[in-house]
């Protein structure tokens, strides 16, 4: 088997030191030699995310393998947006590649081979922009081990470069002048496409204050998309969130706990570099339109009616 570079890994954590620990145990396996990890600060008075940063300190006593750690745990909280995009700001100045884990994506081994094949595959390739280890559509063959997507772009474990990030716009300040010239029309061919993701980026347009945010990827997702850039979707899914509770979740979804490949191996790349126009569609219906379930929706009518 090929051996390819080493890739750090950034592991994200706050105040689930239980979820922690499923993730840490995945990188103990994989005996990764630089590991990252960043712990938003408490919130103002909240004792259980003080207990809870103690405990994660504690579990990083635990490296029992030759590892170079780097921690970053600021005494504030700088809240969802700003703090995981300045974790993943803070690895790129240091490093040209990273895998990023947060505390609720537990990889497969195999996870880790494939991040690296990839990012040294295409590390000088300007097409492709991000290495996703989710496959929420495995119903549909693909054709190699793996696929080029502009809307199967999902960070719950995945990879880039350097030279990708410092396109990160937190504040979406490319959006307006993207909207103004055609937008997702320049890039998509069926209105589901075009609608879907021009409604996700108005909404979160309006919410101008980037503190408030409870979203940090949608924005890298947007520095990819006007740009053109690519993202590698593996045949087969290699992380699965465990998160459906904490801060910013709302309970199980249908994409929560999800089965990966532990012995996944890409025996086939891809005769060209070029988005999946048929998966992209596919996906589309599939993954970001389906239908929630009916307590799902009444209780999110609910809410909106309250917040009135």
């Amino acid at each position: 088997m090929v051996q390819h570079p080493e890739a750090p890994v950034l592991l994200v954590t706050f105040n689930r030191p239980d979820y922690t620990r499923q993730v840490f145990e995945q990188i103990r396996k994989a005996r990764i030699a630089r590991l990252y990890v960043f712990n938003d600060g408490p919130r103002a008075g909240n004792t259980e995310d003080a207990t809870a940063r103690t405990a994660i300190r504690a579990l990083l006593q635990e490296i029992d393998w030759p590892c170079e750690l780097q921690v970053l745990f600021p005494e504030k909280n700088l809240g969802c947006a700003v703090g995981v995009s300045s974790a993943i700001s803070w690895i790129f100045q240091h490093e040209e590649r990273a895998i990023i884990l947060e505390d609720d994506t537990v990889p497969s081994p195999a996870f880790f081979t494939y991040c690296r094949e990839m990012l040294e595959r295409y590390k000088n390739d300007t097409r492709v922009w991000m290495v996703s280890g989710n496959n929420y559509n495995e119903e549909y063959e693909l054709p190699a081990s793996y696929t080029f997507s502009r809307s199967a772009i999902h960070i719950w474990g995945w990879a880039t470069w350097k030279r990708c990030w410092n396109h990160y716009d937190i504040s979406l300040d490319a959006w307006q002048p993207f909207s103004e010239a055609g937008g997702f029309s320049n890039l998509f061919g069926s209105k589901i496409e075009i609608d879907f993701w021009t409604q996700r980026y108005q909404r979160l347009y309006a919410e101008r204050d980037i503190v408030t945010r409870k979203t940090w990827d949608y924005q890298y997702v947007l520095s990819l998309q006007v740009n053109g850039g690519l993202c590698i979707v593996p045949g087969k899914n290699l992380v699965t969130n465990i998160g459906h509770t904490g801060t910013h979740t709302g309970g199980v979804h249908s994409f929560h706990n999800r089965p990966v490949d532990d012995a996944f191996l890409t025996s086939r790349h891809p005769d060209f570099i070029l988005a999946n126009a048929g998966y992209d569609s596919h996906h589309v219906r599939s993954f970001w339109k389906r239908k929630k379930p009916v307590t799902t929706r009444i209780n999110n009518k609910l809410k909106k009616i309250l917040s009135r």
